[in-house]
């Protein structure tokens, strides 16, 4: 009994010392992990520290918008000219001599047509010179007739008795002269009677001679010379019966288009002269449109292309059809001429002002962008965010100056530190600073 007592005392020994140790255990085991959770906590911190401060700031990176620079070698403008809306005819008309205007027909505003007489000089004077050319007109051709016909047979047959006579005075002067040579020369007769019979025998000579020198004209005819002069007279006297008829027929004076009388200027009674107008015409068929274009954009205007032209708050169709082959010295422009369909012009009138737009190809090399992708630079310049990447692969923006070109609507064209190929922020530039981490997307 005594040895069992030792036995059974012997496990609560054992199960109180192992109690302890339980505890002891427990104690170095929280321990072990507090140690371990702040050696773990101070190696994340540790960590923290040592990493890249890009890797940082990923959280802060802004988002923006970029596009990819393409070069443009021109660009076309829309360009607005201010032109003015004119007849294709327009005339002050005039008479072609000086008279008292006797009559005029219109009035101003009154629609006329092409021909319709327009007023009217007095010609009582040019009427009676008319009669007295023609009288003289009669005259010569009646002599030109005479001439061409030739002398009639009465008139030759006169001529040749003529002849006859004078010759047979002639050879009885030669007679009575051989007498009183003979006697003069025997001393019988005066030298004053034989110088009688000389001189008439001659005196008897030349008119036989001049009398047979007619006598073969007539037996010839009318020379051609002298049917050519009087053919000459009568063509001159035809010309001024012509000229006094046109002056007679210019004495109305006529509308050479139809149009509208636009100015009446003078009134019956008074002395006119060419320089005198006495009404303006206005055409009344289509319009023309004439504006004033700079050189270089008028040689780009083809001739027969459609164009739009504004007036009135309407927009008119119109087709260029030609253009001034010179510098105007006032305005350096060149004129060009539209000219507009028929349905267009009714509701126009000339002098109206119109504009047209027109496309001008511009030479220049640049890039477009977005307006919203400018910011103010130095020294009044512009400039824009470019995106790049550092070395450590991260996207941040460089400011990049730029000229303003052109613009147009919401977007500019701009050269300068730029090229292409480069990624530039498409808008919101003034949240952005340079160097600061962006995140790019197309």
């Amino acid at each position: 009994m005594s040895a069992d007592v030792p036995t059974a005392a012997k496990p609560r020994f054992f199960a109180h010392e192992l109690t302890s140790r339980h505890n002891l255990t427990k104690r170095s085991l929280l321990a072990i992990a507090v140690v371990v959770a702040g050696s773990c906590l101070a190696w994340v911190a540790i960590a923290k520290e040592e990493q890249p401060e890009s890797i940082k700031e990923v959280a802060r990176a802004v988002p923006v918008g970029v596009t990819e620079l393409e070069e443009v070698e021109e660009y076309t403008s829309h360009r607005f000219f201010t032109g003015t809306f004119v007849a294709q005819r327009r005339a002050a008309l005039a008479f072609e001599r000086s008279a008292k205007l006797i009559e005029v027909f219109v009035d101003q505003g009154d629609s006329i047509a092409k021909g319709q007489p327009i007023a009217r000089l007095d010609c009582r004077n040019l009427e009676a010179h008319l009669r007295e050319m023609l009288a003289r007109h009669k005259q010569v051709r009646a002599e030109l007739e005479e001439l061409r016909h030739g002398p009639r047979k009465e008139t030759i047959a006169a001529a040749k008795a003529e002849v006859a006579d004078l010759k047979a005075q002639w050879e009885l002067q030669k007679v009575n002269h051989q007498r009183h040579e003979a006697l003069f020369r025997r001393g019988s007769e005066s030298r004053e009677a034989f110088d009688e019979s000389t001189f008439g025998l001659a005196s008897l000579r030349a008119r036989y001679e001049a009398a047979h020198f007619r006598l073969e004209e007539l037996e010839e005819g009318t020379r051609a010379e002298k049917l050519a002069a009087q053919e000459a007279v009568v063509e001159q006297l035809a010309a001024t019966i012509e000229d006094i008829r046109i002056d007679i027929e210019d004495s109305t004076l006529v509308a050479p288009f139809a149009g509208t009388i636009a100015t009446r200027h003078v009134d019956e009674g008074e002395l006119v002269s060419p320089q005198t107008a006495i009404v303006s015409l206005v055409e009344d068929a289509d319009l023309e449109f004439h504006v004033g274009l700079p050189a270089g954009l008028a040689s780009q205007v083809v001739v027969g292309q459609p164009y739009d032209i504004v007036a009135g708050g309407e927009t008119h169709r119109s087709y260029a059809d030609a253009l001034s082959p010179e510098l105007d010295m006032t305005t350096r422009t060149r004129t060009c001429v539209f000219v507009l369909e028929p349905l267009e012009s009714r509701t126009l009138v000339p002098g109206q002002i119109g504009r047209i737009e027109l496309e001008e190809r511009v030479e220049a090399e640049g890039f477009w962008l977005p307006t919203d992708s400018l910011a103010r630079g130095t020294r009044g310049l512009w400039s824009v965010f470019a995106v790049v990447d550092d070395a450590h692969d991260v996207e941040r923006v460089e400011s990049r100056d730029v000229e303003i070109l052109h613009t147009e609507g919401e977007r500019v064209l701009v050269r300068g530190t730029i090229e292409a190929g480069d990624r530039v922020v498409e808008g919101g530039a003034h949240r952005l600073v340079p160097g600061q981490q962006v995140r790019s997307s197309r």
